[in-house]
């Protein structure tokens, strides 16, 4: 309420009545007649007649499931009325109707208002029921998309004020209810650039929601287009997500004409705990960091190139054809397979040459260096260790995931990989020459979708990528998850060991997917390094 409420002389009633509905508009909890007689102090008959003559104007109504008093359809509408005539209504009503035609489907634009969100304005699609709730009603900021897109791009001192002011109560089975969830899901949003509403405050509705940024990179509004959950999968969830984004940057460069429409937004922070190297490669994998090299090696698949990153600059180290596989030897030099050969290039800058003639590397999902003499190949699934002095090879395992690869730890005594029937982590504990397992350790059946990645770090935590999870996991030895890290990509891939204890660096995929899902993550095909 406001801090100089002194009434006019003779309009005492209608400060009180003012007062009320202020009290009713600016609180997130459920105020019944005995929680706004104790925060004003008014006696009952004087309070009943108040509220009974703010009601009958539609000012406010009752909910009949707890008794407690909301504003009415008469203040919502008035409020619609005032909001209609705003440079962000104005601006916005043009792409978003566009959306709603073009897509068939509800779109909403929404504002921050204390700890909720408020709908401003709203278009229905041609294929989509009407909507039930009136516009100006306010939503919770931590069980909606769009309130969680207005969250998330807050700065963090003014997030954490909001969110410690929440009351996390359940709507659905599916509602957040802990801050702990809540701060994971607003830092995938950020990563992201969308946030999702996931069955959380109607079950069978799911919404996609983008914000709307200022030049300071603030939440101006939020948008979003709610789906009936059978009409949402998660191929349709990530086109849409991509048309918004593109919709709401539109209308922020529209309502900043004094930055001639250019208006800035988030990127990954660099240094720190995550960063972007923006390679915009088809499919990098990470082969790691090599002090011969002296900075970080890393594969273009499909691009048939290798390249060194180093001081901020980046070499292009090998151009061929398809690269299927490549691997970082302790001397130095790398080998890689291209066009069923294995080659080897060595630091002193020469071309490469095929390291053994005639051999068939065909089908090889990747190759990793136990020591100088002995080699792990994962080809088609089976693991295989292969005698660089004699070129024998002994098969270990089969029945492994080609797509996950394969790592090795520090010293050399386990492998990591991805059993392909469950979907199992596993640790393969190795005898002294690299030519027999002596050991299967499960580390981790998890139900977070197709392992497309898996490295040990330097202090022997494991980590994974998961198909478009847009998030790596690190796992202590015994499987027990550690930490969970969104990224601003789907798909990440080829883990690698960090240059410091506790960090790695992934590459991801850029080649096989959409281009509704490239334009919702412009970054994919670019390498991340996380330091935990």
């Amino acid at each position: 309420m406001n801090e100089i409420n002194t009434p006019v002389r003779g309009t005492a009633l209608l400060t009180k009545a003012l007062d009320i509905v202020e009290l009713i508009s600016d609180t997130d909890n459920r105020l019944k007649f005995k929680d706004i007689a104790e925060r004003t102090g008014h006696s009952k008959s004087t309070l009943y007649r108040i509220l009974s003559a703010l009601s009958a104007r539609g000012m406010i109504d009752i909910d009949q499931r707890d008794q407690s008093y909301v504003l009415g359809p008469k203040f919502t509408e008035m409020a619609g009325s005032i909001n209609s005539s705003s440079d962000l209504i104005a601006v916005s009503a043009a792409p978003l109707k566009g959306l709603a035609d073009q897509h068939g489907e509800n779109v909403n634009l929404s504002i921050l208002l204390g700890t909720a969100q408020v709908t401003i304005s709203r278009w229905q699609g041609r294929l989509s029921q009407p909507f039930h709730s009136p516009i100006g009603e306010r939503k919770p900021l931590y069980a909606t998309g769009l309130g969680k897109c207005l969250l998330a791009f807050l700065p963090e001192q003014e997030r954490e004020a909001l969110m410690s002011r929440m009351r996390l109560t359940a709507y659905t089975p599916y509602t957040i209810t802990d801050l702990e969830s809540l701060r994971a899901d607003i830092e995938m949003t950020r990563a992201r650039g969308f946030a999702i509403d996931d069955n959380e405050i109607i079950e069978g509705v799911v919404c996609v929601s983008t914000p709307i940024l200022s030049a300071e990179n603030r939440p101006l509004a939020s948008v979003s287009i709610t789906v009936p959950a059978h009409r949402m999968n998660e191929e349709r969830r990530l086109e849409l997500a991509s048309v918004l984004q593109m919709t709401s940057r539109h209308i922020g460069q529209l309502l900043l004409p004094q930055n001639n429409g250019q208006a800035t937004y988030p990127s990954p922070p660099a240094g720190g705990r995550l960063e972007v190297i923006d390679t915009r490669a088809f499919s990098s994998k990470a082969l790691g960091y090599s002090s011969v090299w002296g900075g970080l090696v890393w594969q273009d698949g499909p691009g048939g190139s290798i390249h060194l990153e180093r001081d901020g600059e980046s070499a292009r180290l090998v151009e061929t054809s398809q690269i299927d596989a490549s691997t970082l030897m302790p001397s130095g030099h790398i080998l890689f397979v291209s066009d069923g050969a294995l080659m080897r290039l060595e630091p002193s800058g020469n071309a490469a040459y095929e390291e053994r003639t005639g051999a068939d590397f065909s089908d090889v999902n990747d190759i990793a260096a136990l020591s100088e003499e002995q080699l792990l190949v994962l080809r088609e699934g089976n693991l295989v260790s292969i005698d660089r002095s004699s070129w024998n090879s002994t098969e270990l395992m089969s029945g492994l995931c080609g797509r996950a690869g394969i790592s090795i730890s520090d010293d050399g005594d386990a492998v990591l990989a991805a059993r392909m029937q469950d979907n199992c982590l596993v640790r393969l504990a190795l005898s002294k020459n690299g030519t027999a397992l002596t050991e299967i350790t499960e580390i981790s059946r998890s139900g977070n979708g197709r392992i497309s990645g898996l490295s040990f770090d330097r202090s022997g935590k494991i980590w994974v990528a998961y198909h478009q999870s847009w998030s790596l996991c690190m796992y202590d030895a015994d499987g027990e998850k550690a930490q969970h890290v969104p990224v601003p990509m789907p798909n990440l891939q080829g883990l690698a060991p960090g240059e410091r204890v506790n960090s790695v660096v992934a590459g991801s995929d850029r080649y096989t997917m959409s281009q509704s899902l490239i334009q919702a993550a412009p970054s994919s095909g670019g390498l991340v390094k996380i330091t935990l």
